[in-house]
């Protein structure tokens, strides 16, 4: 999935699928042409998640937020990142603030 914001030049290539890990590519846009970073971001989906909410602790996201701020805007990647929370809540590392919605929970350790 390639998404930028609009009128934005920098962007993300979010990669997902069952014989590949999770990643991500920085991508800029000229005009008329993606021009992708030659190196992978070591980082997978679920670290940069756990980033997002240890960078905002006092923000409450929904999934579509979530994916939203990484760049994912698909509805496969609402309803794999609506899970991912949840697992992530019933580990303690987030907690529900709301009906569908999270926060990062304060004792909580970044794995």
């Amino acid at each position: 999935m390639l998404h930028r914001a609009k009128g934005e030049k920098n962007g993300r290539m979010g990669i997902t699928g069952r014989d590949v890990a999770d990643s991500i590519y920085e991508a800029s846009f000229d005009g008329c042409h993606w021009h992708f970073a030659t190196k992978l971001k070591s980082t997978t989906i679920r670290q940069q998640v756990l980033q997002l909410f240890e960078d905002h602790c006092e923000a409450i996201f929904s999934p579509k937020d979530v994916c939203n701020k990484l760049g994912l805007g698909s509805e496969k990647d609402h309803n794999a990142m609506r899970k991912r929370l949840k697992r992530l809540a019933d580990e303690g590392v987030t907690e529900r603030a709301d009906q569908g919605k999270y926060r990062w929970r304060k004792t909580a350790k970044a794995t």
